[in-house]
């Protein structure tokens, strides 16, 4: 069964009786734990519930993205903030890019840390934090930042 549908029938499942702010306590919790698969049905169970909460809507989001980046799924985190950047235009930024590529290299994937950067910086060129992390990256970062930073052009050969 993949990842995305035993999620999403986990959260069938813990959908039953549940405030979107529960589920989002749930989800942070989940996140705490480490559990980041059961954090992300959570919040898909929260979101499910059309919370009319804008703010709460956006931590539910925001416990999604931080899911799908601990979890180390990088594919998942760009679409993510691609999608929200859309949604919530003024809540996507420069540092929340950075944030989350932090998440994604402590997740173990430094390359992918590293697209996640250059996405933001796409969007929000010139962005300081973004900048500061592509530079951070370029001093002290693995073979694997380094490498994706040459693919993506930051560093010569």
């Amino acid at each position: 069964m993949s990842r995305t549908v035993a999620a999403l029938l986990l959260a069938a499942l813990v959908a039953c009786g549940k405030s979107p702010a529960d589920h989002l306590s749930a989800a942070q919790d989940q996140l705490a734990a480490g559990a980041y698969d059961k954090a992300l049905a959570e919040v898909q169970a929260g979101l499910s519930g059309n919370p009319s909460d804008k703010a709460l809507q956006w931590r539910l989001e925001l416990a999604g993205l931080e899911a799908r980046a601990r979890s180390g799924d990088k594919a998942g985190v760009l679409s993510t903030l691609d999608r929200l950047a859309g949604q919530w235009p003024k809540q996507v930024n420069g540092k929340l890019y950075a944030s989350t590529a932090d998440q994604l290299k402590a997740a173990g994937d430094p390359a992918g840390a590293i697209e996640v950067l250059d996405a933001g910086l796409k969007r929000f060129p010139g962005d300081a934090d973004l900048t500061k992390a592509i530079e951070q990256a370029k001093g002290s970062g693995s073979g694997d930042e380094l490498e994706m930073l040459k693919t993506l052009g930051y560093i010569g050969d």
